[in-house]
Parts: structure tokens; sequence; C-alpha cells
């Protein structure tokens, strides 16, 4: 390879900033071996290895780490979804006395069962998928559960039929079970749950919380201090009708832990006004 003598390098330089741009893509992009792996999730680890090396760099104009941003970043996120992203497009189609469904131009086969019924069609890169209405609508309706459920922010998951009702006799089964009916929700009253500790009664909050989820409800689950942290917080930062209008698009808000914490004056004013 021929050198350079330092006039020549003088009067390269002088052509402006454009040739050492592309002597370092032409570095970057020829001179740099491209990676191979056996298989995707090979790449993904590797890819993900890489990030974890850089967590440390800091990056130019920024004085925090990129480990430290992450870190801050996520804690901004909102929560995944309760279902992965399927990625595909989706279309509706019958079945014809053929058995063919068509998708985007062209007649793909179906099993005969399908024959003359509505189907779910998923057309993802390589596969087209068929699928009856009933089941999709079945599908979808446990996936909007799940999102309901994650949405509560419940501490746990229990459902009324987990509970030990011969372990507190006290406590009246049929009343529970009409509870669970959700029926009371709908009629817009509120029920107080009374008792020593160890009587279930954030089990049964949370067997009607899930319960209601269940029936298409939407539900939050929140102690009475945070539910007054996040209150004061709101008021000092003038956004605090957004947060009872918030709360307000609940169709059953349970607050638990009422009393167990004091509450300031008013902490329990703004409490009184969200009931």
């Amino acid at each position: 390879m021929r050198t350079l003598k330092s006039g020549s390098h003088a009067r390269l330089l002088q052509r402006g900033p454009f040739l050492i741009q592309l002597v370092g893509f032409a570095r970057r992009t020829f001179k740099v071996p491209v990676p191979r792996f056996a298989s995707w999730d090979a790449f993904n680890l590797w890819l993900e290895e890489q990030c974890r090396k850089r967590q440390a760099d800091v990056l130019r104009g920024y004085e925090e780490m990129i480990g430290e941003r992450l870190a801050r970043d996520t804690d901004a996120m909102a929560d995944l979804p309760a279902a992965p992203f399927d990625a595909c497009n989706q279309a509706a189609g019958r079945v014809t006395s053929l058995d063919l469904v068509r998708y985007k131009t062209n007649d793909y086969p179906v099993p005969v069962a399908y024959g003359h019924r509505d189907v779910w069609i998923l057309g993802y890169v390589d596969v087209v998928v068929t699928r009856l209405v009933e089941l999709e609508l079945i599908d979808r309706e446990r996936r909007l559960i799940e999102r309901r459920i994650n949405a509560a922010r419940f501490p746990a998951v229990k459902s009324r039929d987990s509970f030990e009702f011969k372990a507190i006799p006290g406590l009246n089964k049929m009343q529970v079970l009409e509870l669970a009916r959700c029926e009371w929700i709908e009629r817009a009253e509120n029920v107080i749950a009374l008792g020593p500790s160890g009587t279930g009664k954030t089990h049964v909050a949370l067997g009607l919380g899930l319960a209601a989820c269940q029936k298409g409800l939407s539900v939050g689950f929140t102690t009475a201090a945070t539910l007054v942290n996040k209150l004061m917080e709101a008021r000092n930062e003038r956004r605090l009708l957004r947060l009872q209008k918030q709360m307000a698009g609940y169709k059953l808000l349970i607050i638990y832990e009422l009393g167990f914490v004091p509450l300031s004056k008013t902490g329990a004013e703004l409490l009184f006004e969200m009931t």
C-alpha cells in the first residue's frame, strides 16, 4: 500500500471533513468483519453482552453512564402488555364451499371443518394461519382479562375459589359469593371489610377484584397510605383534578390497610373527597 507524504496528507486535509468522514465510513463498513452466528438466539445473546459492556460508557453530551440512564428510563416506562405482541397482519374472512379462504388475492386451503364459517386470518412473514372466529374471540377476551389484572396492580392474584372458608367460620360464604357477582359495583355501592389481622380481608378483596376483572370491569388496587401520598403530590404539582379523574375511571377501587398508618388531616380530607 502506498504511503502518503506529509505534503499529500496536508492537501487531503484541505479538502474538508467530507474526505475524513468517507475514510471513517470505509473503515467501519469494509474493514470490520461481519459477525456470524449459528442461530438467532446466539445472535441475541451476543447483542445483550455487547449492550452490557457499554453500560459503563458515557456518551458525548451526557454526564451519566449509559447504565444509569437506562435505569432511570426503565423506571419511567410503562409495564409490558399482558400478552406478547403478535407481529402479523390480521384480517377477517369466510371459508368457501371449496374449503378455501382468500387473503391478499390468494386462496389458501383450510380444514374441511371450517367450511362456510367465519375465520380470523393471521398473515405472518412466512406462513398464513386461519383460526375460527369463536376461538379468536375467546383468546382475545383472555388477553383483555390479563390486561385488566395487570392494570389493577394486585400484590398477588387470588381467586375466591382458593379461599378456605372453613378456616374462618365467622365469614359468610354466601355473602362473599354474592359479592363476587359484582352487581353491587353496577349499583355504585361500597363494601367495607372489617376485622382483625389474619381474618382474610385482603384475600377476599383480591378475589372480588379478580372477579370484577373477569367481568370486564376496570379495577384499581392500592393502600390508603399510597393513595394519600399520590393525592398530596398531585395537589402540590397542580394535577389533583387529573388524578381524581383517573381514579374515578375505575369501576372498582380497592383501598386496603385503611387505618393501618395514621394519616394527616390534609391527607384524610383528600381521601374523603375520593370516596
